[in-house]
């Protein structure tokens, strides 16, 4: 693998400095990689959840009738999110196939869960971890089976916290 900050990407796709690059329908159009990648694979490897984001710092500063409105309008806003994202993939996807890309959706996608299975067993062996992976492994699993991963992206919303920057504690707080 050649790590490329993002906007080298294209150049190094077209000049051959990679071979291959990853990413989701929006950013392929967007990005204009489909005139230097002409090939899409639907791999389905990867779900990106969309997070809510606070310092436990910040949030434990409002009061919980604001944490109460936040949490609310956090969960209320999925299903509008999911429609509007849902609408910018076939939007991009109908860009790329209009401009000749090839899709491919047979993909060997056993491949990319083999892989993973030692990343999930080193989370999983964490405490701290075990609950969270068995949680992500019980919306993601059934999903494979029906083939839709991707449209789960934001089964997890929001998470309330974030990785500390001045010495606050790591709080994780995901909705269910």
């Amino acid at each position: 693998a050649t790590p490329l900050p993002y906007a080298e990407v294209y150049t190094a796709l077209k000049t051959g400095v990679v071979d291959a690059a990853e990413n989701n329908w929006p950013s392929y159009e967007s990005s204009r990689h489909y005139e230097a990648a002409k090939i899409y694979s639907v791999t389905e490897h990867s779900m990106a959840p969309e997070l809510l984001v606070f310092s436990k710092r910040i949030w434990d500063g409002l009061s919980k009738d604001e944490q109460t409105v936040i949490r609310a309008a956090a969960k209320e806003s999925v299903p509008y999110m999911r429609k509007l994202w849902d609408e910018r993939e076939a939007s991009a996807r109908k860009t790329v196939e209009a401009a000749g890309s090839q899709i491919v959706s047979d993909v060997d996608k056993k491949s990319f869960s083999d892989a993973m299975a030692p990343v999930y067993a080193k989370f999983a062996a964490d405490p701290k971890l075990q609950d969270m992976v068995k949680r992500i492994q019980a919306v993601v699993s059934p999903a494979r089976g029906r083939g839709r991963v991707r449209g789960l992206r934001t089964s997890l919303p929001p998470h309330l916290a974030s990785p500390p920057s001045g010495g606050e504690e790591y709080e994780s707080n995901v909705l269910p």
